[in-house]
């Protein structure tokens, strides 16, 4: 019998440390048990792959049977606020920051919109805190829905061909040279 690969043995992993880069990572995986991003097809980490890993997390919330709610507060908006809390922690120094989330998405094609004012709201209050001034921020969403009907219909097969992508640069880089560049590139 082949031994399945973990995602140890991918080719994931988290920006590079160095005696002259000093950097704090994390990565937030709202995901199922079954599909999260590193356990879907790989059989997750034997080592933890950051310095923040909050999986035990969201183990425990999908355990409980409730994968949307702890104690009326929306599962994403507490996953958001673990987003902001390790940015106004670690301001001072280089970090990077994965979150990937599917919990809302994935399994229920009526709640895909639930967290859409939510996610607004954060980017916006993390903005105006200025938490992303020094910061490259990438916000994505892969295909839509994955197991539902519609994905075979033409509507899903458009929405599963056109993910959505959006960077934003910090306002220091793009008054550069090479940053005005960069973005006209992006556009």
């Amino acid at each position: 019998m082949e031994e399945e690969e973990n995602a140890d043995t991918s080719n994931f992993s988290a920006p590079s440390s160095s005696p002259t880069f000093s950097r704090i990572t994390s990565s937030n995986d709202c995901n199922s048990l079954q599909n999260a991003t590193f356990t879907y097809r790989l059989k997750g980490f034997r080592h933890q792959p950051t310095d923040h890993y909050p999986r035990t997390f969201f183990k425990d919330v999908e355990e409980r049977g409730d994968r949307t709610c702890i104690n009326g507060q929306a599962i994403h908006n507490i996953w958001f606020k673990n987003c902001e809390n390790f940015m106004q922690i670690y301001q001072d120094v280089p970090r990077f920051l994965l979150m990937h989330q599917g919990l809302l998405s994935h399994d229920d094609i009526n709640l895909v919109d639930v967290e859409d004012v939510d996610l607004s709201a954060h980017l916006k209050h993390m903005n105006e805190l200025g938490m992303f001034d020094d910061s490259i921020v990438i916000v994505m969403a892969d295909h839509g829905h994955r197991f539902a009907k519609l994905r075979e219909t033409h509507q899903g097969q458009l929405e599963e061909r056109m993910p959505f992508f959006s960077i934003a640069l910090p306002k220091e880089l793009r008054e550069t040279e090479k940053g005005k560049r960069i973005e006209r590139n992006l556009r």
